[in-house]
């Protein structure tokens, strides 16, 4: 059988880690690494108003580069055939090229990664997502919204990837002093759920729990005035993998989910994840690995890290099979599966 011909376009998020991101897929496939839209985006700056429609499109996701980025997919899909166009970043990549009238037998998918609440924030006109030939997503709680979306049985679920070979846990991990827990990043995070147990903590005084958030500079506002939090913003790729490493586990409620970076990072160091159960949280962890709260209940993870700081044990336990569970989201596991979907859709 024919492989598919894979044209990835992707972009890099500016705080991801350098070995993070759902662009490293492209790493694992043999695609071609397409970032263009140097052309149109030479036009634009010589004459904006000719283009400042473009900022009425969806203004808070979609910038005029996407748009000249997509202006050229659509000229170039007319010089190619049997391709698949995936665009890895939908939210902000995909709007018109669905609508290329003529597509040489090139195929159109676009991966989205918002929730369904969150969705149409970014793409303001969801409509546009039935003119895609498939669509991916990376977790379960986004599949019956976008199949109502595409009217089609072409979505389909394919999970975020974490790199194994960079993200691993310490030889030996110490377990020795305060019981210190990580939380990192800012998109969808329960900040007020996060402040309260550290308050909970700062009240108890004995047991000794340390917290460690790693985030934005501007975030670090949130945390201001709360004691037994280190902040932390800007580290580099091995600093963080250093500090999930030093730590005993993730801290991580959440709003709301499909797949999350820092818990596919923390399990692959070997965190336990105490987190919310939202969205496709379930997709990535189970209850060997992590302890989930019912929305805006912080209760179940405090009494979690009271039992934890008298007797390890249990978060030992749940680490080791927290690096199990990781090694089935190895981008080179998630890269067989969307390589299934190229296939299937050709």
């Amino acid at each position: 059988m024919k492989e598919p011909k894979i044209l990835h376009i992707f972009k890099r998020i500016h705080h991801h880690s350098g070995h993070s991101g759902y662009d490293q897929l492209a790493k694992y496939l043999p695609s071609v690494h397409y970032q263009g839209g140097k052309v149109f985006h030479y036009l634009y700056r010589r004459n904006p108003e000719k283009f400042k429609f473009i900022r009425h499109i969806d203004p808070e996701w979609y910038t005029y580069e996407y748009f000249c980025l997509e202006t050229e997919l659509l000229l170039r899909m007319n010089l190619v055939s049997d391709t698949i166009f995936h665009i890895l970043y939908g939210e902000n990549q995909y709007r018109f090229l669905g609508r290329a009238p003529l597509r040489r037998s090139n195929r159109v998918v676009p991966s989205f990664h918002q929730p369904p609440d969150v969705f149409p924030r970014a793409v303001q006109n969801p409509k546009l997502v039935r003119r895609a030939d498939a669509v991916v997503v990376v977790g379960s709680s986004q599949t019956d919204y976008f199949r109502d979306l595409t009217r089609r049985d072409n979505v389909y679920v394919v999970p975020h990837g974490i790199s194994t070979h960079f993200f691993t846990p310490p030889e030996q991990r110490n377990w020795d002093g305060p019981l210190r827990c990580i939380s990192v990043g800012w998109w969808l995070r329960d900040v007020e759920m996060i402040k309260r147990i550290i308050q909970t903590f700062n009240e108890f005084r004995k047991p000794k729990v340390e917290f460690h958030i790693v985030t934005f500079a501007w975030c670090h506002e949130f945390y201001r005035g709360l004691e037994n939090v280190h902040l932390y913003a800007d580290l580099t790729d091995d600093q963080l993998r250093e500090l999930y490493r030093n730590s005993h586990a993730l801290l991580l409620p959440m709003n709301d989910c499909t797949a999350n970076n820092a818990v596919l990072e923390a399990m692959a160091c070997g965190l336990p994840v105490l987190s919310t159960d939202v969205g496709s949280i379930r997709d990535y962890v189970t209850g060997e690995n992590a302890i989930l709260a019912p929305p805006d209940s912080a209760e179940p993870l405090i009494d979690a890290l009271l039992e934890a700081e008298r007797d390890r044990r249990r978060f030992q336990a749940m680490g080791a099979a927290s690096i199990r569970q990781a090694a089935l989201f190895d981008w080179h596991r998630v890269a067989e599966q969307m390589l299934a979907v190229y296939r299937r859709i050709m």
